[in-house]
């Protein structure tokens, strides 16, 4: 795949301004946001291992260091 090059920087307009601060909600919403990904990952690991067959210390080893993709794949053959 293509590295595609970086969008070209853009000032900001006299009515724009950065202050840094990030909204409580934000940092609400990416916490529901973590967690919904790691327990997405961990039910693809789970089924991984069901479908090898694979104990959880086994099943550990197999999936240990692929992130989410790899899984899907894996998931996809089996």
């Amino acid at each position: 795949m293509p590295i595609r090059p970086k969008p070209p920087f853009q000032k900001f307009r006299p009515d724009q301004h950065f202050t840094g601060e990030v909204p409580s909600d934000h940092y609400d919403a990416t916490g529901r946001v973590v967690i919904a990904w790691g327990k997405l990952e961990a039910n693809l690991e789970d089924l991984i291992w069901h479908f090898l067959d694979l104990s959880d210390d086994d099943g550990r080893i197999v999936t240990a260091r692929l992130d989410a993709r790899p899984k899907l794949d894996m998931l996809n053959v089996l």
